[in-house]
């Protein structure tokens, strides 16, 4: 990308900083961990700046936060005092807005918003006409790609311009369309096997291999305990001290994924029931905690709600995460599965393939709720998505509006027509080639060659920057 953006690299901490510098030869960088510390050391409580940050926060989030509300979606400042959170709200506050100032970025590019340090990132970044972006990984017309989106509420920033824009489709654009489509109904498999394939269901392993998983769990602990710290402003001394920041008990961990293990059980999945169906998210996750308006965490209630809504003789098919990045509680199952209404399924049943015989699919902002477009199926999001502007969606704000809802559509169907054409093609315009979910050893996994990856994704990158596309408030 060298020539064709001015790039900022802003590092963590000192161990990103050396990478840049050794392994890239990138003479200035800046430090976010070492500039917090300068920062939080003289700092003291402003109850006046404290007001005009939540008032900036409603603001620029549409009332979809105030301070509090972001303080409570940031799983790290659990078990803080309050007055030592408002502290680190106010220096990263500082340090964002001073950065805005001095160095007139145009576009801030990160992970989406799972932090309040990246929260206020993005509400800083729209007071000054910036955009903050993130990349998400979607099915396409390549073997993987991606798109820009807001990374405050997983909008795209591109989508509402063009799409207002189409008029009709030519020839070539409808076959582009229609190429699309075949390609991702052609079969049932899921989509990217290789992340999954390591995941059993219960049962499925040797006690000793189940015995090696626990210990590895304690290992792990260990490991957490010694190695994790999160810097906290002490404000009786004014010093900075460093608090070790601990899982649940190891006792309860342990336990937990024994009774997941020996106990859990998954229902069987029958097509011929009338259901509707609820992919379970990963947690912790943005699309959670911040997509969902930091009202939808607890996805346990929003299933309990869910199968209450529905209307009578109709199953609630639900289905865990196929990567799961924290163990859920295994009462949080024996919770779901005491629902009459409700089947819970495991990680054999495709999940394209529920998606084929459901009536409807019920998420936060999922992936899965864009694979249900792609059938032909009615999606309710209840929080914010890149795929909110499709006509087979339905918003819902309120729990207790999905009733009326559902009932609304119970003889509606769908099929293939011209806005999910139109929509088809704005989406296909503003997807980008390359592999972009580097968690975890996904890489390695999928065999992804590094460099020409990184060249494909540079490339949609520098088209992106360089196409001179409106600001948000251009195309509002």
């Amino acid at each position: 990308m060298t020539g064709s953006v001015d790039v900022i690299h802003l590092a963590y901490s000192q161990a990103e900083e050396q990478i840049l510098k050794e392994n890239y030869h990138i003479a200035h960088v800046i430090n976010f961990q070492e500039e917090i510390n300068r920062l939080v050391k003289s700092e003291r409580l402003d109850l006046m700046l404290i007001n005009q940050i939540d008032q900036l926060i409603i603001d620029q989030t549409d009332n979809r936060f105030c301070l509090n509300s972001c303080i409570q979606s940031d799983r790290t400042f659990s078990g803080l005092d309050y007055e030592e959170i408002l502290i680190l709200v106010q220096v990263y506050y500082k340090f964002w807005d001073t950065m805005m100032v001095e160095k007139k970025f145009d576009f801030l590019l990160h992970e989406a918003v799972a932090l309040f340090f990246l929260q206020i990132a993005s509400v800083v970044c729209k007071k000054h006409g910036a955009e903050y972006l993130t990349q998400i990984q979607v099915f396409g017309e390549g073997k993987y790609n991606w798109i820009f989106v807001s990374a405050d509420n997983g909008f795209t920033v591109e989508m509402p311009g063009l799409l207002s824009g189409v008029k009709y489709l030519n020839h070539d654009d409808k076959k582009r369309v229609a190429d699309f489509l075949g390609h991702f109904r052609k079969d049932f498999r899921l989509i990217i096997p290789q992340l999954s394939s390591n995941i059993k269901n219960p049962g499925d392993t040797s006690f000793l291999k189940f015995a090696l998983k626990l210990l590895r769990t304690t290992i792990k602990y260990i490991y957490h305990k010694i190695t994790t710290r999160q810097i906290v402003y002490n404000p009786e001394d004014h010093l900075i001290k460093y608090l070790a920041r601990g899982q649940s008990k190891l006792s309860d961990l342990l336990k937990n994924q024994y009774d997941d293990h020996f106990y859990l059980r998954y229902d069987e999945f029958d097509p011929d029931k009338k259901f509707y169906y609820y992919p379970m998210h990963m947690e912790p996750e943005a699309v959670v905690l911040y997509w969902g308006d930091g009202i939808y965490k607890n996805q346990v209630k929003l299933i309990e709600n869910i199968a209450g809504q529905l209307p009578p003789n109709c199953y609630l098919y639900v289905k865990v995460h196929p990567i799961v990045k924290e163990k859920r509680n295994y009462l949080d199952y024996l919770r779901i599965k005491a629902i009459p209404n409700i089947r819970l399924l495991g990680l054999d049943v495709p999940g394209k393939l529920i998606i084929s015989k459901c009536l409807g699919l019920m998420t936060i902002n999922g992936t899965s709720g864009f694979e249900a477009i792609l059938m032909n199926k009615h999606v309710y999001v209840f929080g914010n998505s890149f795929y909110d502007l499709s006509d087979r969606v339905f918003k819902i704000q309120n729990i207790r509006n999905l009733r009326e809802v559902l009932y609304q559509n119970l003889n509606k169907t769908f099929t293939d027509d011209q806005t999910l054409y139109q929509f088809l093609s704005v989406f296909l315009k503003i997807s980008h080639r390359g592999f972009v979910a580097y968690y975890s050893n996904y890489r390695e996994l999928l065999n992804i060659d590094p460099n020409k990856n990184l060249e494909e994704v540079a490339m949609g990158m520098i088209g992106y920057f360089t196409s001179g596309i409106p600001s948000k408030n251009q195309v509002i």
